[in-house]
């Protein structure tokens, strides 16, 4: 297709789209949050997982988003998740992401917290929003609603991992706190 059929330049994918902020992607052709599953038995990234985003910056992508990088080691959306907390090898987290940043790209990180899709393999007792069981091929165990000071807990989780990523904290996470605290002290049981 080209410009005459679809109204949109051929050569619209290669222009640099400007952040906000300030920064630019310099393309627009951009990769998806995935589920690589290829962090070490410690959580924590590994040349697997440099290797593969090293060859998706190489492909051209402008931005690159991380697989799910979790808050939390008791609650994963599987195994092989990246966490990010105190005892992640900071060292080894620089390298992934160098390395999806290599050849130009940007990389964003997705900071996750899987909730009630946390696998029984990986915690057969997870935390959620609510008690309602995720049911797909049986592998989720019954989750437990979240009590306000759990909920405090992941949000702190998240703006403690957006901060060791060096990402300042929106006012975003002290507003869903509200909403959620609100929700979960005032939904029935």
């Amino acid at each position: 297709m080209d410009v005459a059929t679809t109204g949109i330049p051929a050569d619209i994918l290669a222009t640099p789209v400007a952040l906000p902020r300030g920064g630019v992607v310099p393309n627009r052709l951009f990769k998806s949050a995935t589920t690589e599953g290829l962090a070490d038995t410690r959580d924590n990234a590994t040349d697997a997982l440099c290797r593969l985003y090293e060859r998706w910056s190489a492909g051209g992508a402008g931005l690159l988003f991380s697989g799910n990088v979790m808050i939390d080691r008791a609650h994963l959306e599987r195994a092989g998740n990246v966490v990010l907390d105190e005892a992640t090898d900071r060292a080894a987290l620089k390298r992934w992401a160098d390395s999806g940043k290599r050849h130009g790209s940007r990389f964003w990180m997705q900071i996750s917290h899987p909730g009630r899709q946390c696998p029984k393999t990986v915690n057969p007792n997870p935390v959620s929003a609510s008690d309602v069981q995720l049911h797909l091929g049986g592998g989720f165990g019954k989750p437990r609603p979240l009590t306000a000071q759990e909920v405090r807990a992941v949000i702190s989780g998240f703006a403690r991992a957006a901060a060791m990523h060096g990402r300042p904290v929106s006012t975003v996470p002290s507003f869903t706190a509200r909403t959620a605290i609100s929700s979960v002290s005032s939904s029935p049981r």
